[in-house]
């Protein structure tokens, strides 16, 4: 696939190297503009093309990985893309465990949306420690990884580029319901500082509908 990658830190550099190491071709974009990422994309490889946030569009899915703080602005080059979004981000600030912006029981995602109307959105990377993406296979396994949204067919394509990663995607449902459940600060998914196994997943779902 042609996959679009807004915000290039740590976590968007390294899922440039997840997602070239795995034949996709990648757009990365940051706020500085393309010239601030050429010697980037020279480490990342030929695979990695530096681009306007705009030229974004042209790929079949984005995924954002922008800092809470940074939207919506960061986002405004996308606002009429209808294609596939995967919101990466989460409105954690720091590395306690209270180091979040209340959303006031809101998911980030839900505000994500908003700022993006057009766009199919699912949310999906972003309840684990990112490092942890690098070591899916690593035991004990399966790993889960969990996705939410409306559209169902683009979950799929998010689901199966899990698959290729390595972990059991575990679909929640849609984005307002299923996205709470591992939102950060409220969902009983999230906050446990390392990516979940599907049993102990499993177990902390079915402990939640018993309550």
């Amino acid at each position: 696939m042609l996959i679009g990658v807004l915000g290039a830190g740590r976590v968007g550099q390294m899922l440039c190297e997840l997602l070239t190491a795995r034949g996709h071709q990648v757009l990365l974009a940051n706020s500085r503009g393309p010239a601030s990422l050429q010697t980037l994309v020279g480490q990342l490889g030929p695979q990695v093309t530096a681009v306007e946030a705009a030229e974004l569009q042209q790929a079949e899915m984005i995924l954002l990985v922008v800092r809470w703080q940074h939207i919506p602005a960061a986002l405004e080059p996308l606002a009429h893309y209808n294609g596939i979004v995967v919101d990466v981000i989460n409105n954690r600030f720091g590395p306690n465990p209270g180091d979040f912006h209340d959303l006031a029981g809101r998911g980030s995602s839900e505000i994500v949306a908003e700022i993006l109307p057009q766009a199919r959105l699912v949310k999906a990377f972003n309840h684990q420690p990112f490092a942890d993406l690098a070591h899916l296979n690593e035991l004990p396994t399966p790993k889960a990884l969990f996705v939410a949204g409306d559209d169902q067919a683009a979950k799929q394509v998010v689901i199966g580029l899990i698959q290729v990663l390595g972990a059991t995607a575990m679909d929640l449902g849609g984005l307002i319901d299923g996205g709470r459940l591992f939102s950060t600060g409220i969902g009983p998914l999230a906050g446990h500082g390392r990516v979940l196994t599907v049993a102990e997943a499993q177990a902390i779902l079915t402990q939640e509908t018993q309550q």
